[in-house]
């Protein structure tokens, strides 16, 4: 029975740390877990070096099981932000071809994007001489490319 606890632990924490970078909850990750987080792997630390100066399997076996959730749920959220924002990337830039396509055609870029160029996730805004796609990629972050200087770049909570 513990081990189906400990299972089902590791798989919540597994698609809690896949949601939260892409909600307000990670501001209270980052200000309030940061500590208890380190505790952790310094318990981790201790029992490890503990388990391994007194050559015991089972205490270095239960410290590898101590720090395993903690691994889980960052791992999955930095896999979570990087795949997003490849995906997010990669769907910009086959509406970059669109939108291009759309100038060539008419001269201009379009005031805002009907059905078929419509993304989700994707936010176009109309410039004078241009777009800007942006998306957010997780912990506040946002990606933005601006047309007229045809580059991408990444805003945080502070800009």
């Amino acid at each position: 029975m513990r081990n189906h606890a400990y299972i089902l632990l590791n798989l919540t924490l597994l698609l809690v740390g896949v949601i939260v970078p892409f909600t307000p909850l990670c501001i209270l990750e980052v200000f309030f877990l940061l500590i208890p987080m380190k505790l952790y792997a310094l318990i981790f630390i201790f029992l490890l070096l503990f388990g391994l100066i007194r050559f015991n399997k089972s205490i270095i076996v239960s410290s590898v099981r101590f720090l395993l959730p903690l691994v889980i749920f960052v791992s999955s959220q930095i896999l979570s932000c990087f795949f997003v924002e490849k995906y997010q990337k990669f769907q910009c830039n086959k509406l970059i071809v669109k939108l291009e396509k759309y100038k060539q055609i008419n001269n201009i870029y379009p005031e805002s994007l009907n059905n078929d160029m419509t993304l989700k996730g994707i936010n176009y805004r109309s410039l004078e001489n241009g777009y800007e796609l942006s998306f957010g990629r997780g912990f506040l972050v946002s990606e933005v490319y601006n047309s007229t200087q045809k580059i991408w770049e990444s805003y945080g909570w502070n800009d």
